[in-house]
């Protein structure tokens, strides 16, 4: 049994859940799927897989396998590149993650741009708003935003995302302008469930200023809370990239114009910095290229 592929072959069916999509992705027949799992299984001495009429589902020695599996499928990538004298030119699939109003609104538009560069790249794309695994989940890259990154992590600084504070012409008339920031703790805040949930930070003068906020209304996702200010549910603090299109079309006004939102880093983050990926290399230099300094 060819071990690696073995490997492979079950971190496909891991993810997938299915031995005929597996089949279908790796360009082989359902039953040899099959058998490289049950001859991977038969090595390791343990069941990794629960099987059903209905779903697949992996056992508590299959989730470690899987771990190691991805673990050394990469190394393998790495190894052929680096040593088996493999183009440097970017090829291959790369798993990417980020929040869903910066994949929509900023990071699809970047990725076909790259794409159309380098013709031998795909990539999936996963967005979401929680935290990924990036070694459980098979992610080459996850494009994170915050202000308190995690030490232990291993991440590249792409850019700096801005944000404002805005809200509907009809709710500023019903409710009155606000020019001071004290002025927000009096009013319904559209909140992030992620960022800024209970507070809002400014700078002005080089000082720092921190807002308690509170509202009716919290989504974990930028592009919903935009959704709610045009409907005159309250105030928002939103980034850049979906406020500036809603304030230029005049369905959203800026308000305590005088201050500035903190801003948030913009990070790319990955499994190791011992080998990285050529293609991986370049795709995170053409990002921080074409973000520049903010978004």
């Amino acid at each position: 049994m060819d071990k690696l592929t073995a490997l492979n072959v079950f971190a496909e069916v891991a993810e997938r859940g299915s031995f005929t999509d597996a089949g279908k992705s790796l360009g082989l027949t359902r039953s040899m799927v099959s058998r490289y799992v049950n001859d991977l299984e038969e090595w390791l001495g343990t069941r990794l897989l629960q099987r059903s009429t209905r779903k697949l589902s992996l056992t508590q020695a299959g989730e470690d396998c899987l771990i190691r599996a991805r673990e050394l499928v990469d190394l393998s990538a790495v190894l052929r590149e680096e040593v088996g004298g493999q183009s440097k030119n970017p090829h291959g699939t790369l798993r990417l993650t980020c929040a869903i109003s910066f994949g929509n609104n900023v990071l699809v538009p970047l990725i076909s741009e790259f794409m159309e560069k380098h013709e031998n790249v795909g990539v999936e794309l996963v967005l979401t708003d929680r935290s990924s695994n990036l070694v459980s989940e098979g992610i080459d890259l996850a494009i994170t935003m915050t202000n308190d990154l995690d030490p232990g992590c291993i991440a590249h600084p792409l850019s700096a995302c801005h944000s404002v504070v805005a809200a509907s012409p009809e709710y500023l008339r019903k409710h009155g302008p606000i020019n001071e920031l004290s002025e927000l703790e009096h009013h319904n805040c559209l909140r992030h469930a992620h960022y800024g949930t209970h507070s809002w930070s400014f700078e002005q003068g080089g000082e720092t200023t921190n807002i308690a906020v509170s509202g009716k209304f919290v989504a974990n996702d930028a592009l919903a809370i935009g959704n709610a200010a045009l409907q005159g549910m309250g105030v928002a603090l939103l980034p850049s990239y979906v406020a500036k299109p809603l304030i230029a079309a005049g369905k959203l006004d800026i308000v305590c114009g005088d201050y500035s939102a903190a801003p948030i880093g913009i990070y790319g983050v990955y499994r190791s910095r011992l080998h990285i990926p050529a293609t991986l290399k370049q795709l995170l230099s053409f990002l921080r290229e074409r973000l520049g300094a903010n978004v």
